[in-house]
């Protein structure tokens, strides 16, 4: 018969290891929803373009995160799509 040491892990990191391990299969964490419905997303980008990001990032006359730049570019590509498809649906 094998002998362990007892688990130190309290329930609520076990909570968090399972959310952990939910989130990298590719799942959800509970605690990445927040109430306005927002949900936590993975962003891969080359160096160069992730360079060309926060040097507009620093030209702007009031500093911003690079968060707040990446989500402007995002809505502002949605709505050029939008406008382009005549349907108010964009390309889906």
């Amino acid at each position: 018969m094998a002998v362990s040491r007892k688990s130190s892990l309290t329930a609520h990191d076990t909570g968090k290891r399972r959310r952990t391990h939910s989130v990298l299969a590719g799942g959800e964490a509970d605690a990445e929803k927040s109430d306005n419905n927002e949900r936590q997303v993975v962003l891969r980008m080359q160096e160069d373009i992730l360079s060309q990001v926060d040097k507009a990032v620093r030209k702007r006359a009031v500093r911003i995160p690079r968060h707040t730049w990446l989500l402007e570019a995002v809505v502002e590509k949605l709505a050029r799509e939008v406008a382009q498809s005549g349907d108010g649906h964009g390309s889906e």
